[in-house]
């Protein structure tokens, strides 16, 4: 903030690829708007950065949209009606549980969120009388939630379990344990040769460069940085009100991560989609239903049995 407050006060700053968590992009959007400077986050997710700037825009989803794809895939596909969420132990965790509660109980369903500390394998909620619940939300990061969900399925626990992408950290997209396989994952669009000439292109070249296949983070960054680009080179000397009017005049950018197009509140308008591991590797869920699908939801079915 301090070197975006000397740099701009120089002219020499009108915009910013910035905030990688939420909490370095709320102070960011904070101190740029009265700077007049734009600020475009390729990662942070808080829903309180809806609309919190004119000038702050993201092309990562809002953890509400995050939760609400997996509030609808837990009720809709997996027929779940209850469903134990577990919780990082820090802000992100805990809004992204909250976010998910609300948007899953409606319709008679039921949330309960368990927060879950390094180290700490949590028991199975006990739920109301004669209620069990029938799958698992992971929401938050893999540092404490990876062993969580480890000790529940070393404890027999076969609950079909749901979690949201911060959970999935680079090693477990090259090979995940065995033990993984089952669990759905939530993504902001693919990152492969499948779906656009775009994507195939970025994940060969830097593939090429890199020596592996690049992950969803990677294609957003690089995604931020064009957009930008983009909107520049139609007005180099644009302040950042035009700024603001080219990114939202922007209608399917075509990048690594999907097209992209912004709200007039900054989020960025982008289908979550549902991946499974599959042989120790995530893959997208409707390449593989027919295979995987059946398997949760009669998971799920014989618990609301045996909870009737």
């Amino acid at each position: 903030v301090g070197l975006l407050r000397a740099w701009s006060g120089e002219g020499r700053v009108r915009a910013v690829i910035a905030g990688a968590t939420s909490e370095e992009a709320l102070a960011l959007a904070a101190a740029a708007e009265p700077l007049g400077v734009l600020v475009l986050s390729p990662s942070a997710s808080s829903p309180a950065l809806s609309g919190f700037s004119r000038f702050f825009f993201r092309n990562w989803p809002s953890d509400a949209a995050e939760a609400e794809a997996a509030a609808e895939f837990a009720a809709y596909s997996l027929h779940a009606t209850r469903v134990e969420v577990l919780a990082d132990d820090n802000a992100y965790g805990r809004g992204l549980a909250d976010a998910f509660a609300r948007a899953f109980e409606r319709e008679g369903r039921r949330a309960a969120v368990t927060i879950v500390a390094p180290g700490q394998v949590p028991a199975p909620a006990a739920g109301p009388p004669g209620a069990a619940f029938q799958a698992i939300f992971l929401a938050g990061y893999s540092g404490a939630l990876l062993p969580a969900a480890d000790g529940l399925r070393r404890a027999g626990d076969r609950r079909p379990i749901l979690a949201c992408s911060a959970f999935a950290r680079a090693d477990l997209l090259k090979k995940a344990p065995s033990w993984m396989d089952g669990i759905c994952l939530l993504r902001p669009g693919p990152v492969s040769g499948d779906g656009g000439t775009e994507k195939a292109e970025f994940a060969m070249r830097f593939t090429a460069r890199c020596g592996e296949p690049p992950d969803v983070y990677a294609a957003h960054a690089y995604d931020a940085v064009r957009i930008l680009g983009a909107a520049l080179a139609g007005s180099p000397e644009a302040d950042a009100e035009a700024l603001r009017s080219a990114l939202l005049s922007a209608r399917g950018f075509p990048g690594a991560a999907g097209p992209t197009s912004f709200t007039a509140l900054g989020d960025v308008r982008r289908p979550i989609e549902v991946w499974v591991f599959d042989g120790g590797r995530p893959r997208p869920l409707k390449s593989v239903s027919d295979k995987v699908l059946p398997s949760l939801q009669g998971d799920v079915a014989r618990l609301r049995l045996r909870g009737a």
